[in-house]
């Protein structure tokens, strides 16, 4: 995750604690996290009280909507299309070697600068590592956050592996590139080249035996199209398919079941 303090971009790892060292420290004043937990540094943790006054107050003072105003940021600013794949409770021992594997692949001579493609987009390697994250306040060290690799055009795939114990172990892989002109597009149809990409780079599905993810976070809006959904929100969703179309849940475990047409995605 990125973060902007005093003009200075943090490479920062996953964990809240990181964000506190932070603010304790002056460095920051407002973060947020994957899974739409905010704050600022009047607490050392997330406060949802706390974010919906402050879009409140934004949207008050704009007079906006929020898709309005999102679609204002794209447009002026870009997007960062982003998109996560969780395999769960899979083999452990596979993974394991699907990591080595992969590692022992990216430190190769020859790794970095090569080029990859998939449809009309080629991507060309510039870093290529296991990230580990000093922390600038008290120095602690994170190793092993993640096998990553960035391209030259700034789209980024990430590789983690957890919870390897007898229950098997979750494979998480992290998609997001940038886009200054084409923003209101589907994250997944524009992000297919690159998930191809990576599913190629790490063989993913010859070492978890799966086809498709458990769950697939995304964030697009909802849109609603003769009585079918044809995008899931923000939320997680866990996608099967059943008789030809997808049933859908959330991140709360709700399933939706199919009503007078396809769940579409």
């Amino acid at each position: 995750m990125n973060i902007v303090s005093d003009s200075n971009w943090i490479v920062r790892t996953k964990g809240w604690k990181y964000f506190g060292n932070l603010m304790d420290a002056g460095r920051l004043s407002l973060c947020g996290e994957e899974s739409f937990g905010t704050g600022s540094d009047h607490v050392r943790e997330k406060d949802g009280l706390w974010a919906a006054l402050a879009w409140l107050s934004v949207l008050a003072n704009t007079g906006k909507s929020v898709e309005d105003i999102l679609k204002q940021h794209w447009a002026k600013y870009g997007r960062n299309y982003f998109t996560r794949y969780d395999y769960e409770e899979c083999a452990s021992d596979p993974c394991n070697e699907m990591m080595r594997a992969l590692e022992q692949r990216m430190t190769e001579p020859g790794f970095v600068g090569s080029q990859h493609s998939a449809g009309s987009k080629t991507y060309t390697v510039k870093v290529a590592d296991n990230f580990s994250y000093m922390d600038p306040i008290d120095r602690s060290v994170a190793m092993k956050q993640g096998l990553r690799i960035i391209f030259e055009d700034g789209s980024r795939i990430v590789l983690r592996l957890s919870g390897t114990g007898s229950s098997g172990a979750t494979v998480r892989l992290y998609i997001d590139s940038y886009e200054a002109t084409d923003v209101f597009g589907d994250a997944q149809v524009m992000l297919w080249p690159l998930i191809d990409v990576a599913l190629q780079i790490s063989q993913l599905q010859k070492y978890t035996g799966r086809d498709a993810p458990t769950v697939i976070t995304r964030r697009v809006e909802q849109q609603r199209q003769d009585g079918c959904i044809k995008a899931v929100s923000s939320r997680r969703v866990k996608q099967q398919r059943q008789d030809g179309c997808i049933k859908v849940a959330s991140s709360r475990r709700v399933e939706q079941q199919r009503q007078d047409g396809c769940l579409q995605k």
